[in-house]
Formats: C-alpha cells, sequence, structure tokens
C-alpha cells in the first residue's frame, strides 16, 4: 500500500514543480509522465516479477501472498500512472490557463 503512495508522491511532486515553472497542467504532466512515470512503471514490474515466483511456492501461505503482492505492486503502479492525471484535472487548478483569462488565482479562487 505504501508503494502506491510513494509513486504518486513521485509523478505528483515533478507535475507540481512544472506547473510551478509556469507550465500547463496537460504539459506539466506529460513531463511526469516522461520523467518520473518510467521509473514508476519500471519499479512496479521489477516489484512484481520478483513475486510472481513465489506462487509456485509448495507453501499455501507464500503462494497466496506471490498472488495478493504481485496484483498490489501492478495494481499501484496502473493506479498511479491513471488516476493522478485524472484527479489532477479535477482538483489542481490550470496556473497557465488562468494567466491567459488574466485573472489572479488565490486559494483556487480567481481575485475579483
Amino acid at each position: 500500500m505504501g508503494i502506491g503512495v510513494d509513486y504518486a508522491l513521485y509523478l505528483l511532486s515533478i507535475q507540481l514543480a512544472q506547473q510551478r515553472a509556469g507550465a500547463s497542467l496537460e504539459d506539466a504532466h506529460r513531463r511526469s509522465i516522461q520523467f518520473t512515470g518510467k521509473v514508476v512503471a519500471l519499479v512496479g514490474v521489477t516489484l512484481a516479477a520478483g513475486v510472481v515466483t513465489w506462487i509456485w511456492s509448495p507453501i499455501k501461505f507464500q503462494a497466496d501472498m506471490g498472488i495478493l503482492l504481485t496484483f498490489m505492486f501492478v495494481w499501484n503502479m496502473v493506479g498511479a500512472l491513471i488516476l493522478i492525471p485524472a484527479l489532477s484535472h479535477f482538483l489542481l487548478k490550470d496556473p497557465a490557463g488562468a494567466r491567459r483569462l488574466g485573472s489572479v488565482p488565490v486559494l483556487g479562487l480567481a481575485a475579483r
């Protein structure tokens, strides 16, 4: 469970840094996937590959944990790579878009 949170934090930290540098929400997310997303995918697949072999263990508990951990590692990776852009679209403001409209975002609200 904690690894999935780390994946999301890695992606989101790069995305927010790009947005603070002036990139639009779409560009910031694309850059975060190009920079950190590849590493997140590599780590997720590597961890899943390491425990998928447990499925063939003669110890029933270890075999069950191999199935569970493989599922969780892959699901956390895919979830972070898919849910971060979806949630960002709805929860984060696009500073570049706000500047184009001539408003100044203050705590998510436009100055009046």
